[in-house]
């Protein structure tokens, strides 16, 4: 498996981890859509993912050789992380849950985490394809 393949499957990875969270998030959410004070769960990790591919987390090295190795991004310590929604609009009784807007992001994270789910299938199929060299 090349450098490419592994990023990519990494990066699969933890996209699927932090649409599992997502679920997670907007389930408590729900679950506590009544609950006085409550303030609903979001995920970081769209950000994160962005900086890290891009390259603009990691430590700029002077090349001063082509042979020299260039930076690259840390990827290995973008984690989807569960932070509080606090600025956002509150009720009343200060729960700032809106239960429509968590209904679209469930079923938007649900079509997410499909076609994520589908995106490794296919990654590994072409593997297994080019490991047979396209022998059955």
């Amino acid at each position: 498996m090349n450098r490419t393949d592994r990023v990519t499957l990494d990066v699969l990875s933890k996209a699927l981890q932090a649409a599992s969270l997502r679920q997670e998030a907007i389930a408590q959410n729900l679950a506590n859509v009544d609950t006085p004070g409550y303030k609903a769960l979001g995920v970081s990790f769209e950000e994160q993912l962005s900086r890290a591919l891009s390259g603009s987390d990691s430590i700029q090295l002077r090349v001063t050789h082509p042979a020299h190795l260039r930076s690259t991004p840390r990827l290995s310590q973008v984690k989807p992380t569960l932070v509080r929604r606090t600025g956002t609009e509150a009720r009343a009784d200060g729960n700032n849950v809106d239960p429509e807007a968590e209904n679209a992001a469930l079923a938007e994270n649900q079509l997410l985490y499909s076609l994520l789910t589908r995106l490794v299938s296919e990654k590994y199929s072409l593997l297994r394809h080019a490991i047979s060299e396209g022998k059955r």
